[in-house]
């Protein structure tokens, strides 16, 4: 008799492994790459046919109630994967209403497929048994209520008209198959004895037989739904993977890119020791220094930074090193230079702007500065008064100041972005001027300036340039750091 069961059951135990095989490589795939949400949900929506076999179908001996307790919120789990796997498979994930409505629905079906499930626990034979078929003739209501999700998924995804490959469209027809196929059923048993209905019983008869094994409807579009979803699932990975990869070359790009723009070492500055820390909050950033050598032993500073982050503020950084390297050949002066580039970047930025500030120096120690909003440098333990103004690329007549100052010997002159001032711990407190003012009354290097705000918590592009006179022929050539400091 055994022997003649198992016999009659090889098909739909084949079945329940392949479900099993595909959430276990659902699962173990998910681990390697947790970005890949359609895999989790996957391994839901699979491993949940394997567990009710365990519990219905292989003869175990539960204690009892056990597995009509367990069984309601495995189902819900199943559904609850299937609805999140449409969503993203079908590409609706971009309406964030529909994702708001489908978990809401999935909490209620959760929620109640447990109550369901704990009905079964309760002894209907002292005085509980209208109570319990009132109760659960309302819950399996709710329940079955949300089985039409997947319908309306798929009805979503028709009418939008959403672009649909070959792995797609067949997912949306076994979807629905699967879902009119789950939705009759049922409905269909529910009042029975008063419609006394057998449209349901119909849908469970064979369509054929197997070496003895009965193969019906609901059984085919089962197994139609897991290969569609497995071959989308596929597809839907492959992509992802293949558009990541486009990604990180172009990021890999925007970073050689940037280390062309960061000098990754700079000429010895006459009379100047110069340090220089950059560390970007991502792969690319928006902040830029150059430091360009000019007639008269004169030298040019400019260090400046961009609105925005990534690879847009990288572009930009590119635009406007570009135009200071075409600039520098015509003026020399701090706020002509400044006026200049204000004029070319207006309407360029696509919206954004930038902040710089700009300082000439000679090997006696004078120094003219010119800043376009950016913060003031500081001069040993004190923050420089110099005019501000408009940051670049905001309005075209902008015309910016300049001021002079006469550095002394070992005078330390710190240059830096707002990345600096806006480090952020995680309670939330920014670093501020008075741990700013602290830290350069130390008189840093600028790596070691970075790495306070970087140990403080790093919230944007850092960089820190310093400048300390020396006697003329003590210079020191630095080289920057070009990395994220840890």
């Amino acid at each position: 008799m055994d022997y003649q069961w198992l016999r009659a059951n090889q098909f739909s135990f084949s079945e329940y492994l392949l479900y099993g095989i595909a959430g276990l490589l659902g699962f173990l795939s998910w681990l390697r790459d947790r970005q890949q949400r359609t895999l989790l949900w996957m391994t839901g929506f699979a491993l949940s046919p394997l567990i009710r076999l365990a519990l219905y179908g292989m003869r175990i001996t539960w204690p009892v109630g056990l597995s009509n307790a367990i069984g309601p919120p495995v189902s819900s789990i199943r559904d609850i994967s299937l609805w999140f796997l449409l969503l993203w498979l079908l590409h609706l994930d971009d309406n964030l209403s529909l994702i708001r409505f489908v978990r809401r629905f999935a909490f209620v079906s959760l929620s109640v497929s447990i109550l369901d499930g704990l009905l079964s626990l309760l002894d209907a034979s002292v005085g509980w048994f209208w109570i319990i078929q009132i109760a659960d003739a309302i819950l399996t209501g709710i329940y079955f209520i949300t089985a039409g999700i997947p319908l309306a998924l798929v009805a979503l995804a028709v009418k939008q008209r959403r672009q649909l490959d070959l792995a797609r469209r067949l997912l949306v027809i076994a979807a629905f198959l699967w879902g009119m196929i789950q939705v009759v059923q049922g409905l269909a048993p529910q009042g029975s004895r008063f419609t006394h209905w057998t449209l349901a019983d119909k849908l469970r008869q064979p369509l054929f037989h197997i070496y003895g094994n009965a193969v019906s409807l609901p059984t085919l579009t089962g197994i139609f739904l897991l290969v569609a979803l497995l071959y989308a699932v596929y597809r839907t990975s492959m992509d992802d993977r293949r558009r990541r990869s486009l990604l990180e070359q172009e990021m890999s790009s925007a970073r050689e890119l940037q280390q062309v723009l960061i000098p990754e070492t700079f000429p010895s500055i006459p009379g100047f020791g110069v340090t220089s820390a950059y560390c970007p909050a991502l792969e690319v950033g928006g902040d830029f220094f150059q430091i360009i050598p000019l007639d008269g032993d004169f030298t040019l500073v400019i260090l400046g930074d961009v609105s925005g982050k990534g690879i847009k503020a990288a572009i930009a950084v590119s635009l406007i090193v570009g135009l200071v390297r075409v600039l520098v050949e015509n003026t020399q002066s701090p706020a002509q230079l400044l006026t200049e580039l204000n004029r070319r970047l207006c309407g360029r930025l696509q919206g954004g702007f930038a902040t710089c500030v700009t300082l000439r120096i000679d090997p006696h120690g004078d120094c003219t500065l010119s800043s376009a909003g950016h913060p003031p440098p500081y001069l040993n333990d004190r923050e420089l008064a110099i005019p501000g103004s408009f940051p670049l690329g905001l309005f075209p007549a902008v015309t910016y100041e300049e001021s002079r100052i006469r550095l002394q010997l070992k005078d330390h002159l710190a240059l830096y972005t707002d990345g600096l001032l806006e480090a952020r711990s995680k309670t939330g407190e920014l670093y501020g001027f008075e741990r700013i003012s602290d830290l350069f009354a130390t008189l840093p290097d600028a790596a070691r300036a970075a790495e306070a705000a970087v140990r403080f918590g790093q919230d944007d592009d850092i960089t820190v340039v310093t400048l300390v006179r020396v006697p003329i022929g003590k210079e020191s050539t630095g080289s920057p750091v070009d990395t994220r400091i840890i």
